[in-house]
């Protein structure tokens, strides 16, 4: 979901909120693979180099291992900073929509009380006299 679906909607679509916090915890999943894969790749080259003896290439290789990691790690986060701006615009429209529905409903119980007591004051009367 976008920045622009979120706006677009303004806080009136029902699976909106839902749909970006399942968005926040693919994120969670994502960088928990990425840390594994990591790992794996670590001890696998380890090993190798120390089965082959090449320490030389065991460091290039660990080196650009750690670039693509904190690499693609960075995106993560930007990508879950982005999820946790959505979901708080998501929910300050959806709390302001609420806001807005209880004020209309605030107003019309209003109406509806005075219109009741005005038809039973009037039909008191007529009952009276």
């Amino acid at each position: 979901m976008s920045r622009d679906d979120v706006l677009r909607h303004k806080g009136s679509n029902p699976g909106g909120l839902d749909r970006l916090l399942n968005d926040g915890q693919k994120w969670i999943g994502l960088r928990s693979i990425l840390q594994d894969q990591v790992k794996k790749a670590n001890s696998f080259v380890e090993d190798y180099c120390k089965d082959h003896g090449d320490i030389e290439d065991q460091e290039k290789f660990l080196q650009r291992l750690f670039v693509f990691s904190d690499t693609v790690g960075r995106k993560i986060s930007q990508l879950d900073d982005t999820s946790k701006e959505l979901i708080q615009m998501e929910f300050n429209l959806v709390s302001i929509n609420e806001a807005r529905r209880s004020t209309s409903t605030s107003k019309s119980m209003k109406r509806l009380s005075w219109i009741t007591v005005k038809t039973i004051n009037i039909s008191h009367k007529d009952y009276i006299y």
